[in-house]
């Protein structure tokens, strides 16, 4: 690993630098891991490592998860009396970091196929893409891997006064499957006992190979 960092890369300055490094590191291939930001910076790269007739190809791998997804998932598993999503209110900054347990099986070998998938990509001579792993409601043995342009991902947002291109953040989608399955049930779990407790993960026997509600509903499968 070259680095960890949430900078953004936008100067010539950092453009410079990037160049600089991956050449004296002779990279064949870069593999950029983060959310909406690094990915960005792994498009711009894209660009500017084509613009320069450089040898390093640029492939992203999506990390980050925004919002109030989790929660939301969260909810569908418990059904907890009161639930806030924050797509739902005013905007109000307020920072925070969101830390977990344990990946589940899913997890961790959902991050395996993109690691795979990425170096794949990279070892094929492909460049400006970002790994996906699809056919999720399938037996793992089923999945496919596959690489999206980056460029589908990026819509133009104002920053600092300017319209700049970047990929935008995953947020809950109010009118998405999952976000509407909770709020078909929301105000019945409010006022009743709808309680469910389902327990640590598991790692081997029944239920240690389940996916998220959230994914499920997002696929048209029922929770």
């Amino acid at each position: 690993m070259i680095c960890s960092g949430r900078d953004k890369i936008e100067t010539p300055e950092q453009f410079k630098q990037a160049k600089e490094i991956v050449q004296k590191l002779d990279l064949d291939g870069l593999v950029v891991i983060g959310g909406d930001d690094s990915d960005t910076n792994a498009g711009l790269l894209v660009e500017h490592f084509m613009r320069e007739n450089m040898k390093t190809r640029v492939i992203g791998c999506p990390k980050t998860i925004d919002a109030s997804h989790i929660t939301l998932e969260c909810a569908l598993q418990t059904h907890p009396n009161i639930t806030i999503i924050r797509e739902e209110g005013a905007v109000s900054r307020f920072g925070y970091e969101e830390r977990c347990g344990l990946p589940t099986n899913f997890d961790s070998t959902y991050c395996y196929a993109l690691g795979f998938d990425a170096a794949t990509l990279l070892q094929s001579g492909k460049t400006g893409l970002i790994s996906s792993v699809g056919n999720l409601c399938a037996p793992i043995e089923e999945w496919t891997v596959d690489g999206t342009a980056l460029t589908s991902f990026v819509d133009m947002e104002r920053r600092h006064g300017e319209f700049k291109p970047m990929i935008k953040k995953a947020m809950v989608e109010l009118e998405g499957a999952p976000f509407k399955k909770f709020s078909s049930l929301r105000d019945e779990w409010a006022l009743k006992n709808f309680y469910i407790n389902p327990g640590p993960i598991q790692f081997i026997g029944p239920g240690s190979d389940a996916i998220s509600h959230t994914l499920l509903l997002e696929l048209g499968a029922e929770a």
